[in-house]
């Protein structure tokens, strides 16, 4: 049974019991009727010369009977990070979807479909592609061990200065195993002094702010759920990014 890239959409859940925010997070956190959450643009007062290939951490934690959701445990994830590509090379690299099981250690199985006639959310920019994936995630620890079956619908978006947004929702759960799946990637070009949420503009070749955010709904709460997501989800997270990062540098 195929399986794409939930793309970390989950590749790397939380693991406190309360989220960590920095400084100005809300005011680029987006939400779709309460039913839908991405996230965009650099965060307030982020200087983007600081950060670097080695991404860090935005947000991290689980919640318990969370709002607009039937699922008993969510887990929220997000980090960013500034790499020295273009955007159209990461972008090329993230909407890979079929190469999954290559750029991603969790997806064992992906196949491309036809993306749905109906949008799984309503765009915030212009819509320049849209994909959709069947695809398998497993999870193998120690003590756990669990293959989550669905299909992901992905919309690519343009936004202001240049900027790309790629989000992704789950539209069927085919083992019953999740509620849902909320993922964005966030791109925007950067160098050529061009710094970006107030950075001082010290770049001088092309290079990328990457912002990454996933949440996972979970439909069941498994025996060690709780204790992997606690032990493996960062770097879970860290090692989809710097394979995501190798990719579109080398195309494997």
């Amino acid at each position: 049974m195929p399986g794409v890239p939930l793309l970390a959409g989950f590749v790397g859940l939380l693991c406190v019991t309360a989220p960590m925010l920095l400084p100005g997070q809300a005011a680029s956190t987006g939400a779709e009727a309460g039913r839908y959450e991405y996230r965009y643009r650099v965060p307030t007062g982020t200087s983007v010369d600081v950060l670097s290939d080695e991404p860090e951490v935005l947000e991290f934690g689980i919640a318990e009977d969370p709002a607009f959701s039937e699922a008993g445990v969510v887990s929220v994830i997000e980090y960013h990070g500034v790499y020295p590509l273009s955007v159209e090379e990461l972008r090329s690299a993230i909407t890979a979807y079929e190469e999954y099981t290559v750029i991603s250690r969790r997806v064992v199985a992906s196949e491309g479909r036809p993306a749905p006639e109906e949008r799984p959310y309503e765009p915030i920019g212009t819509v320049i592609e849209r994909q959709a994936a069947l695809m398998r995630t497993s999870f193998k620890f120690l003590f756990f061990g669990r293959d989550y079956d669905y299909v992901l619908s992905s919309m690519t978006e343009e936004l202001p200065g240049d900027a790309i947004l790629v989000r992704s929702a789950m539209t069927e759960s085919l083992d019953g195993g999740l509620s849902a799946i909320h993922y964005s990637w966030y791109l925007e070009p950067l160098g050529n002094g061009a710094a970006g949420g107030g950075g001082s503009g010290k770049r001088g070749n092309a290079a990328t702010y990457l912002r990454y955010f996933a949440r996972v709904d979970f439909a069941e709460e498994p025996n060690g759920l709780r204790l992997a997501l606690e032990l493996f989800a960062r770097s879970d997270v860290e090692r989809l990014l710097e394979s995501v990062y190798r990719y579109a540098r080398t195309g494997r």
